[in-house]
């Protein structure tokens, strides 16, 4: 018999685990066990190719090629005797598939076979980051399932991110709603939250469920939320998403014990204030919110002053930040050939006057931007995501990627068929840096 079968983790640095030991016990009532062989398997996953799509010639940057390993022991002939092999240098980025095999004299084979939870391929650098007070988020689609509720594909998300740093997934749902925190957008947000992610809802006014233009004092694409069906949808909607139990979950991103929630396009609000109010009194717990309130290129405050700020409760916002660079379709058109010198004033400019009123600048960075239906944008650069994320560094200790998968808008940094891990790579050396 082979007994108590079982790995446990020798080195383990940020989280990767290096080295493994795989133990186990045979019984061997009449000593005659010959031989004893510990084989380490790495698991694959060849269902990418036929299920998926993927490349036959990408599957090995997904999966790094690792060789199977295998240790023979001698017995000494005992009738109980305990067995332990060390495993080194894991490349992982997979499963394992730990398989022991004894036979005896007569030939006679007993097989036991233990799956290793997934092994990381990189350190988590995002880990390491947050220890140090540096909040890297990431705008995360969860539109793209059944693909993303893949247990592997989740992993390699976490993964992948920790290995660029980021530490937080603001997970996107449009308007999330029970059946959304119920559904398949709930399972990925729970899913990537099992496995280590900080997560935290991001929630967006959308379509039919928020009229626009009812305030005459207000441009046409302001949603008053003193206008009773946004207000009524605003409040049922956040308060849904507030008093849920993903929100309980302990990998929920909250910060002194406050959870945070990112809300899309709250530049577009106005009257909010007693919309927040009602809100609150519906919920628990006392929220962070965290709220794209500031205007796009080319809107610097001192033209805000005149018209916008008077329209906006900024009171009811934690964090202040943008929305993909600063960048809106028609600054992809009109700004792209002087977007990088744009982005410096903006931020700079929106990031002294968002301290100037006591609140927390979120500084959003992206590589680029254009719908794929569309011939112009703004191209995407390696370079351009750095350079943005060193000068925000200087401004703020949290940063968000917008985003890492949004492939319609072009301004996702997932590791791609066309560009590798080249974005991650950069990133990952720039905050290698920082500790």
């Amino acid at each position: 018999l082979i007994l108590n079968c079982g790995c446990k983790p020798v080195k383990v640095i940020n989280d990767k685990i290096y080295d493994i030991n795989v133990s186990f016990e045979v019984a061997s009532p009449l000593n005659s066990l010959k031989e004893v062989e510990v084989m380490i398997i790495p698991e694959e996953y060849r269902y990418f190719i036929t299920k998926y799509g993927m490349r036959e010639e990408d599957y090995h940057k997904v999966f790094p090629k690792e060789e199977v390993r295998s240790v023979k022991i001698k017995p000494r002939r005992l009738e109980r005797e305990m067995f332990s092999v060390d495993f080194e240098d894991l490349k992982g980025g997979r499963e394992y598939i730990v398989k022991a095999r004894v036979e005896d004299v007569a030939g006679s084979e007993k097989v036991v076979e233990v799956k290793t939870p997934y092994i990381r391929q990189f350190e988590n650098l995002g880990r390491e980051l947050y220890e140090k007070g540096i909040i890297v988020g990431a705008s995360y689609m969860s539109g793209y399932y059944p693909w993303q509720t893949d247990e592997i594909v989740q992993w390699k998300h976490v993964d992948w991110a920790g290995y660029a740093g980021i530490n937080v997934f603001f997970i996107g749902a449009g308007a999330w709603e029970d059946w959304k925190i119920n559904g398949e957008e709930g399972e990925i947000m729970k899913g990537l939250m099992d496995k280590g992610m900080r997560c935290s809802f991001f929630w967006e006014p959308w379509g039919d469920y928020f009229k626009a233009g009812t305030n005459p004092n207000a441009p046409e694409w302001a949603r008053d939320l003193n206008y009773p069906q946004n207000r009524k949808n605003f409040v049922q909607q956040l308060s849904i998403i507030l008093n849920s139990t993903l929100i309980e979950h302990p990998n929920y991103f909250k910060v002194n014990g406050r959870p945070v929630i990112r809300i899309y396009d709250a530049a577009s609000f106005i009257n909010e204030r007693e919309a927040y109010i009602e809100l609150k009194e519906r919920i628990k717990n006392k929220p962070i919110f965290f709220g794209d309130t500031i205007l796009k290129i080319p809107g610097l405050p001192e033209d805000a002053k005149k018209w916008y700020f008077p329209l906006k409760d900024f009171s009811q916002y934690d964090w202040i930040s943008t929305w993909a660079g600063f960048i809106n379709a028609e600054v992809a058109k009109k700004y792209s050939s002087s977007y990088d010198e744009w982005y410096v004033i903006m931020t700079n400019e929106w990031a002294k006057w968002v301290k100037s009123i006591g609140k927390i600048y979120v500084s959003s960075v992206v590589p680029g931007f254009k719908y794929i239906w569309e011939p112009e944008g703004i191209e995407r650069k390696v370079d351009r995501l750095v350079n943005q994320l060193a000068y925000s560094l200087e401004l703020t200790k949290i940063i968000t990627f917008d985003t890492w998968n949004d492939f319609a808008e072009n301004t996702f940094i997932e590791p791609s068929q066309r560009e590798g891990f080249s974005y991650l790579d950069a990133v990952h050396r720039l905050f290698s840096k920082l500790l």
